[in-house]
């Protein structure tokens, strides 16, 4: 999506090495989460049809992020600034939903109860939202929107392998091969 976004908006076209590259990163990713399609897990509620709607719009709202913080940045704003400003808005707007569904009071209960938890949370909002977007944007400024928004694909790679130290999950060769691929297509982004 960020691909097809940033090239009328952007005016970046898509090479062949950049397609290359995309392909084999996704189709590795792929892979490698299609392995774990078939563990046991908690049965999910809901209609698919509807997460499955849910998660192309999310694809689809990440990509446009993308194009207009690339937009953001071309005006001279650091990468810094450009996520306070995004973290800002975005803390807003959950409060604000929060509030109005009678969530706020809860939530701040919850986290008073369960000081570790708060812990681990403040600790992943600084990682992903915070670091992860900051580093992301930066790389917006050295690079096309859709070889950086290929990349920042990679996450569930390197998630599954900080699971397989921290919570013992098993490795597998399709694990193994589909990691390698993930990487390779990587590898030739860097060389686009």
């Amino acid at each position: 999506f960020t691909v097809a976004f940033a090239w009328p908006l952007l005016g970046e076209h898509p090479g062949p090495l950049l397609l290359l590259g995309m392909a084999l990163l996704l189709g590795g990713l792929s892979w490698v989460l299609l392995e774990r399609v078939h563990e046991t897990h908690e049965e999910a509620r809901g209609k698919a049809a509807i997460g499955i709607f849910a998660g192309v719009m999310g694809a689809i709202g990440q990509a446009g992020g993308y194009v207009l913080s690339k937009i953001a940045l071309k005006t001279g704003i650091d990468p810094l600034s450009a996520t306070l400003i995004r973290v800002t808005a975005a803390t807003i707007a959950l409060w604000g939903w929060a509030l109005v569904r009678g969530q706020a009071v809860p939530t701040l209960a919850a986290a008073r109860g369960d000081r570790v938890g708060a812990a681990f949370a403040a600790g992943g909002a600084f990682l992903g939202p915070f670091l992860g977007v900051t580093l992301s944007l930066f790389a917006l400024t050295k690079i096309e929107a859709g070889t950086a928004s290929a990349i920042t694909a990679f996450f569930p790679i390197v998630a599954i392998l900080i699971a397989m130290r921290f919570h013992q999950e098993k490795v597998t060769p399709r694990l193994i091969l589909g990691a390698m691929v993930a990487i390779a297509g990587v590898i030739v982004l860097f060389l686009h």
